[in-house]
C-alpha cells in the first residue's frame, strides 16, 4: 500500500468474537472489560449514566477489510472518530437535498423526540401506513435479500474516483493531502502522448475509474476527470502555478480538504441499488481504445452517479450540530435530552429495521455520535427480549412485557415529562402507554473498504448491539420508547426506487424519453456504435461550441448548464454493472 505524504502513527484494533469488544469512548477512555448482555443490563439496572455513553459492543469477526482499512488510514481514522458529527451532517443535508435549487439550498424539516412525531414517522420512510405494527406480529430476525457490496468512501482530497487507486506497477495508492493529488497527473496531456487507439487495456489500466469512463465515451478533455479534481479547490483555496513543462499545478494550500468529505452518500444507496460487479470487463470506447473495468472501477463509478445525480430518498431523523461532551442530557439517567440530538426514536428505529429487513429490504443507517456507522448499508438483525424491571433476559416475548408505571423504571420521570408535553403540544388527548418491553438487537451493516484491481476485497460487515426499550398500547403496538445507549441510529433513509433503476440527471431523462419513442436507438448496448449514436445528442453553447450528451453529464450542474451534474450517462451505467454481474 503506497502512500503520499504518510503519517507517522499507525492504529491498531482489536478484533472482536462472538462475546463482542467495547470501543473506546470518544473521550479515549478504555472500558476495563468487554460487557455481555447480561452485565450491560445490570450495570445499567445499578447506575445507567456509567454505560449509556459508551460505544455499543460490535463484532468484527466478519470485517477483516475494514480492519485492514483503518490501518491504511491511520491518524485520519482517529480523526474521522473526533469529528464524526462533522462529516455526518455534511453528508445528510446532501441526502435531504431534494437537488432542485441549484444554489444547494437545504431546510431540514422540525426534529421530533419521544414518542415520535414530525421527521420521525416510520412511514415516511416506509412509504406506506400500512405495515406491521403490533410487536407480536413481527418476526424477531431478518436479513437482506442481497447483501450491499462494500466500496470506498472515495474522499475528495484525493479526487474522489478521479483518483488513481493503484500505481503503474499495480501497487495500491492513496493521497492524504489534495495538492499531491492535484499535481500527480495531468489530462489531457498524458492520455494524448500515448501511441492511439490504445489497442492493449493495461496501457492505461492504473488510470482513475473517472478516467477511464472519459476514455469510454471519447471525451478528450476529460471533462468528468478534470472537473472531479477540482472538487478540491473549494476548500483549499490553492495558489495556482506552472510547472517546467507548463503544466498547471497548485503550489500551495490554505488549508487541506477535510478527510471526512468524500461520497458515502453516493455508495450506501448504490451497494443495494444496483447489480454487484463480480468481475472485470474490457469494453472498446468510441474511438476504439481498449479499457478494462475492474470491479471497483464499476463500484467507483455507481457511488458517483448515486451521489451526483437526483435521486428522491425518504428519510427519518435530523442532526445534532454539537459534540457529544456538549449535548443536553438528563441529569438522572445520562440520557439525551436536546430535542436536536435525540433524533430517531427506538420504536421508529425497530419498526423500519423489523419491516425491512424481514422483507429482504436494506436501508441505510447513520449514528452521529457512533464514528463507525456513517451511511452504512442495512445486512440484517436479530432480537431477544429482556425484562425492563428485573433487567434479565427472556425467554420469550411475554417473559419481557412489564405495565407501564413499573417500580424501578429508571426513565420514569423522562416518559412523564415527555409524554405530558405531547399532549399540550398537540392539543389533543394522548394516552400513556399501557406497557414497556426491553430489546436487545444484534444489527449487522457493510462498511467502507480500500479499493483494489481484480477480484473486489470481500465484504465487510460489521455486527452491533443496541439495547432500548419500545413503549407499547393496550393492543401491543409500539408507539415510543427510550435508548439505553446514547450512540444508537439517529438517521435512517432509503432511495425511493427500485432495484436496477439508476439515478437520472436531465440528460438521462432525456435519453429515456427517446429510446421509448424510438426503440432504445439510444441505449448503450456495450457497442462503439451506440456510443456513437448516443454522442449525437448535444447542444452548442453561445460560444458555438458544441457539447455532446456525455460531456454535458460529466459537467457540474450551474445555471448555465443545468443538465448535467458531474456524473457518468446512466445508460453506461446500466450496461456496465449488468455485464460485469452476470
Amino acid at each position: 500500500m503506497k502512500w503520499f505524504k504518510v503519517l507517522s502513527f499507525v492504529a491498531v484494533f482489536f478484533v472482536g468474537a462472538v462475546a463482542i469488544s467495547q470501543n473506546t469512548t470518544e473521550s479515549g477512555e478504555v472500558p476495563q472489560k468487554k460487557l455481555t448482555m447480561s452485565e450491560f443490563l445490570q450495570k445499567f439496572k445499578e447506575n445507567p449514566k456509567s454505560v449509556i455513553d459508551l460505544l455499543p459492543t460490535k463484532d468484527y469477526s466478519r470485517a477483516e477489510a475494514l480492519e485492514d482499512f483503518k490501518t491504511e488510514l491511520g491518524e485520519v481514522w482517529t480523526w474521522l472518530q473526533e469529528n464524526s458529527y462533522k462529516a455526518s451532517n455534511w453528508t445528510r443535508e446532501k441526502i435531504v437535498a431534494y437537488n432542485d435549487d441549484l444554489d444547494g439550498t437545504v431546510v431540514l424539516p422540525p426534529e421530533g423526540r419521544r414518542p415520535w412525531k414530525g421527521n420521525d414517522l416510520p412511514e415516511d420512510l416506509l412509504g406506506t401506513a400500512d405495515y406491521v405494527k403490533r410487536l407480536a406480529d413481527l418476526p424477531t430476525e431478518g436479513q437482506a435479500k442481497e447483501v450491499p457490496w462494500s466500496s470506498d468512501y472515495w474522499p475528495l482530497k484525493s479526487g474522489a474516483i478521479a483518483a488513481r487507486y493503484m500505481d503503474k506497477d499495480g501497487d495500491e495508492q492513496r493521497f492524504n493531502s489534495w495538492l499531491d493529488f492535484f499535481n500527480s497527473f495531468q489530462q489531457p496531456k498524458e492520455f494524448l502522448s500515448l501511441k492511439r487507439p490504445i489497442e492493449n487495456s493495461s496501457t492505461v489500466d492504473f488510470y482513475s475509474p473517472a478516467e477511464k469512463y472519459d476514455i469510454l465515451v471519447g471525451d478528450e478533455n476529460f471533462t468528468l476527470t478534470n472537473g472531479l479534481k477540482l472538487i478540491g479547490a473549494d476548500y483549499a483555496n490553492p495558489k495556482w502555478g506552472t510547472d517546467a513543462e507548463g503544466n498547471r499545478i497548485v503550489v500551495s494550500i490554505e488549508k487541506e480538504v477535510e478527510h471526512w468529505m468524500g461520497i458515502c452518500h453516493g455508495w450506501a444507496p448504490g451497494a443495494y441499488k444496483v447489480p454487484r460487479p463480480t468481475k472485470a470487463i474490457e469494453v472498446t470506447g468510441v474511438n476504439g481504445d481498449k479499457i478494462t473495468f475492474h470491479e471497483d472501477d464499476l463500484k467507483g463509478l455507481a457511488v458517483q452517479k448515486w451521489a451526483s445525480s437526483k435521486s428522491e430518498s425518504r428519510f427519518v431523523g435530523g442532526r445534532c450540530n454539537v459534540k457529544d461532551t456538549e449535548v443536553e442530557k438528563d441529569a438522572e439517567t445520562g440520557a439525551v435530552i436536546d430535542d436536536d440530538c435525540f433524533d430517531t426514536n427506538p420504536g421508529t428505529w425497530h419498526l423500519i429495521a423489523t419491516n425491512k429487513l424481514s422483507k429482504g429490504e436494506s436501508f441505510v443507517v447513520d449514528a452521529t455520535y457512533d464514528y463507525e456507522v456513517w451511511n452504512q448499508p442495512a445486512v440484517s438483525y436479530a432480537v431477544v427480549y429482556f425484562n425492563p424491571k428485573t433487567m434479565e433476559p427472556a425467554e420469550n416475548l411475554k417473559d419481557a412485557i412489564v405495565p407501564y408505571g413499573f417500580s424501578g423504571d429508571k426513565f420514569h420521570n423522562l416518559r412523564e415529562k415527555n409524554w405530558k408535553r405531547q399532549n399540550t403540544e398537540s392539543g389533543e388527548k394522548r394516552f400513556r402507554p399501557a406497557a414497556i418491553v426491553g430489546v436487545a438487537m444484534n444489527f449487522s451493516y457493510v462498511v467502507e473498504t480500500q479499493p483494489k484491481h481484480g477480484s473486489s476485497r470481500d465484504n465487510a460487515v460489521v455486527t452491533v448491539q443496541y439495547y432500548y426499550d419500545l413503549e407499547l398500547d393496550k393492543k401491543g403496538n409500539i408507539i415510543g420508547g427510550e435508548w439505553y445507549q446514547n450512540k444508537h441510529p439517529d438517521f435512517i433513509w432509503d432511495p425511493a426506487t427500485a432495484f436496477g433503476v439508476w439515478p437520472e440527471n436531465a440528460i438521462d431523462q432525456y435519453l429515456s424519453q427517446l429510446n421509448k419513442a424510438e426503440e432504445n436507438k439510444f441505449k448503450y448496448d456495450g457497442s462503439p456504435e451506440s456510443l456513437k449514436k448516443i454522442l449525437t445528442i448535444g447542444i452548442e453553447t453561445d460560444d458555438k461550441k458544441v457539447l455532446n450528451a456525455a460531456q454535458l453529464s460529466s459537467l457540474p450542474r450551474t445555471q448555465q448548464n443545468p443538465y448535467g451534474d458531474q456524473s457518468p450517462l446512466a445508460t453506461v451505467m446500466e450496461y456496465l454493472l449488468n455485464a460485469a454481474s452476470k
